[in-house]
Parts: structure tokens; C-alpha cells; sequence
């Protein structure tokens, strides 16, 4: 199994509620689709509070696939799904956030 985690941060401008309803219905929806039985897991995270430092993001995603593989096909779908807007699935979520950060990690669950 892997796991990779995007984080991401909102234009100032940016109301929180739109991009949270386009995160979690459309996106997510548009994503689903497009990776299908390759898409293990899903979870999409928003920062609520800072409990210590600062916030220096509005969301975390976590997605897990089968292997890298399976991953890779995913995303490979996402940048041939075109959608209404005229972009694919990558280039209209990219161009809704700032300072996305994406990375491969290697999970060990403690307790759970």
C-alpha cells in the first residue's frame, strides 16, 4: 500500500465555505471518477484550529493506492479527464490553491 499526502493552501481572497463545498463535492467527485477501482482510500482534511505554530495551511489529502502503479494510472487519468471548464481534473484543482506540497509516505499505524 501507498499513501501520498497533498497539502494546500486557499488564496486570501478565497471564500473558505465555496472552496471547501468544490473540495468535497466537486473535485472529490470529479477525482473518484476518474480513478476508480485504483483509488484504495480517500480522506480530505481541513485545518480547523491551530493547536500550536501557525497555520500554514487551509487542507490536507490523503489518498492511498494498491502501489505505485496503481498511482500512477490515477493521476494519469486525472491529466486526460477534461472537464466542462475546458482544463483536466490536476490543472482546475491546481489552479484553485497555492502552495500545494505533495509527497509518498511511508504510514505506521500505532494504535488504531
Amino acid at each position: 500500500m501507498i499513501k501520498r499526502i497533498g497539502i494546500y493552501s486557499i488564496p486570501e481572497e478565497t471564500d473558505e465555505e465555496e472552496w471547501w463545498q468544490y473540495h468535497t463535492q466537486t473535485h472529490s467527485a470529479d477525482f473518484v471518477k476518474a480513478a476508480g477501482e485504483d483509488l484504495a482510500k480517500y480522506v480530505i482534511n481541513r485545518v480547523t484550529k491551530v493547536i500550536k505554530g501557525e497555520k500554514i495551511c487551509f487542507g490536507i489529502v490523503e489518498t492511498w493506492y494498491e502501489d505505485e502503479a496503481a498511482m500512477l494510472r490515477v493521476y494519469d487519468r486525472c491529466y486526460n479527464t477534461i472537464l466542462p471548464s475546458g482544463k483536466n481534473i490536476d490543472e482546475d484543482y491546481f489552479s484553485r490553491v497555492v502552495n500545494p506540497n505533495s509527497f509518498a509516505v511511508e504510514e505506521v499505524v500505532v494504535k488504531g
